[in-house]
């Protein structure tokens, strides 16, 4: 880890962090934060089509999806 210095106080250099439920990686590309969010959404996206093979009405595949 490097040390950064802003106005006397040293900051430290990280490879990426999460900053209001955004990826932030030091090179700027999206690639963290979108496999993080399909990493959230796969087990939801996998138990809505089950619901939705399930045949139950759309109103109730809505209230799940909240």
């Amino acid at each position: 880890y490097h040390l950064l210095t802003i106005i006397g106080s040293s900051v430290e250099k990280v490879k990426n962090t999460k900053f209001l439920g955004v990826h932030l990686a030091e090179n700027l590309t999206w690639t963290l934060n979108t496999s993080s969010i399909t990493k959230r959404a796969q087990p939801r996206l996998y138990f809505l089509r089950k619901l939705r093979e399930a045949h139950l009405p759309s109103p109730i595949l809505t209230t799940f999806s909240r």
